[in-house]
């Protein structure tokens, strides 16, 4: 195999799709995800939930940065040759190592150390990818050396987790993602890199397909806690819950996928920033959905647990919740596609507020469960309806 200049790609190139590398490099973040869906399932189950929601934030912003600053540059400047491999290669050992630590940030005294360890190793291929880049692409070598600075730099900020505990280590871990998220708005100031519009939706797509595997996971933990139930029992208390969960998960893959993001960005190139990390929230999101329904698993086990139950509709309520609402800012702020955008926002933000008010009357987890897969089938209805 040739080595190829590192010159970028270009933007208007039919039939790009994601490579059988990239597609390798998700089957690690598969991983991540899980351990961080699972970490956090775990301490809302113990009842940690602002240590557990912090926890889950951190270790999810580590798996979203590694995964979104490959995802990137891959799609300006892939060349798909044999130094381009070894250094992916390179990042999916660090990623692998970051998964193996993720577990470690859940504990009830967090460790970040391997993590850390494994982010280093990512980040630093990153870096050596944007100095050939910088190197090879004349045009981009401005871009490419901001790129490169910004985040060593910013890996170097990140480094000071280590040395700080408790919420010191909050605030500084907070300080260092806002330096991340300067990263990109510095370098591409005065020029941007040549991201393909419709590799990238692709790339956030099968990422969201990722995530749901997650839920998905959660709703086959139901049917295998609960079927060696009496089968007429089981139809009647936890079949409705596992039809009217994945009926939840299916609207919500469907609200997704309305949206033709591809051409979308092509035509609005300038959305790209705000495109990129709100996903943060809507990927983080849909994988607390997962966790909420491993909860739900957990209660149809454990019915007599009220604490339990109720951790696991106000999760998943508002995983639901915050996904559509979510959706709606890319609808109507980024691609202003909607007209009854409106409408959206209210379904939105009512769509955890019917299930919670059910279960504070008393009503039981079925029940509660199935008026809440009402909200995202309705959302979808309204998309529709607005022609979005």
């Amino acid at each position: 195999m040739s080595i190829r200049r590192m010159e970028g790609r270009d933007i208007n190139e039919r039939h790009r799709t994601s490579t059988t590398l990239e597609l390798l490099f998700d089957l690690i973040i598969v991983v991540a995800v899980a351990q961080a869906a699972g970490g956090l399932h775990h301490m809302l189950a113990e009842g940690m939930y602002a240590t557990g929601a912090v926890c889950y934030m951190m270790a999810f912003w580590c798996v979203f940065i590694g995964w979104m600053n490959f995802s990137w540059f891959a799609s300006a400047y892939d060349t798909d040759d044999v130094p381009y491999r070894i250094t992916t290669a390179i990042q999916m050992l660090g990623a692998m190592i970051l998964a193996a630590g993720i577990g470690d940030i859940f504990l009830h005294t967090p460790d970040l150390t391997t993590a850390f360890i494994g982010f280093v190793i990512m980040r630093l291929a990153m870096v050596t990818q944007w100095l050939r880049a910088a190197r090879q692409h004349e045009a981009g070598r401005a871009t490419c050396l901001r790129y490169a600075v910004g985040t060593a730099l910013a890996q170097a900020l990140w480094s000071a987790t280590l040395f700080s505990g408790g919420a010191a280590q909050t605030a500084v871990f907070a300080v260092a993602a806002m330096v991340e998220l300067a990263v990109p708005y510095i370098a591409e100031r005065k020029g941007g890199t040549p991201w393909h519009p419709h590799h990238i939706a692709e790339r956030y797509g099968l990422l969201v397909i990722i995530v749901l595997g997650e839920c998905v996971a959660g709703i086959i933990s139901m049917a295998a806690k609960t079927v060696h139930e009496d089968m007429s029992q089981w139809a009647e208390s936890a079949l409705p819950v596992i039809v009217s969960s994945l009926a939840t998960v299916f609207a919500m893959w469907w609200t997704y996928f309305k949206l033709p993001t591809g051409s979308l960005l092509a035509g609005r190139r300038g959305v790209a920033f705000p495109f990129a990390y709100i996903h943060y929230f809507i990927f983080a999101s849909l994988a607390s959905l997962g966790a909420g329904l491993g909860l739900q698993a957990d209660s149809l086990a454990e019915p007599e647990n009220g604490q339990l139950v109720r951790t696991a509709v106000i999760t998943t309520a508002n995983a639901c919740g915050t996904f559509l609402v979510l959706v709606s800012i890319l609808n109507i702020a980024l691609f202003r596609q909607c007209r009854n955008g409106a409408a959206l926002l209210a379904i939105a933000i009512l769509t955890p507020a019917v299930p919670m008010a059910m279960l504070l009357g008393g009503i039981s987890l079925k029940w509660v469960v199935m008026a809440a897969a009402l909200a995202p089938a309705l959302y979808v209805r309204t998309l529709d309806a607005g022609k979005c």
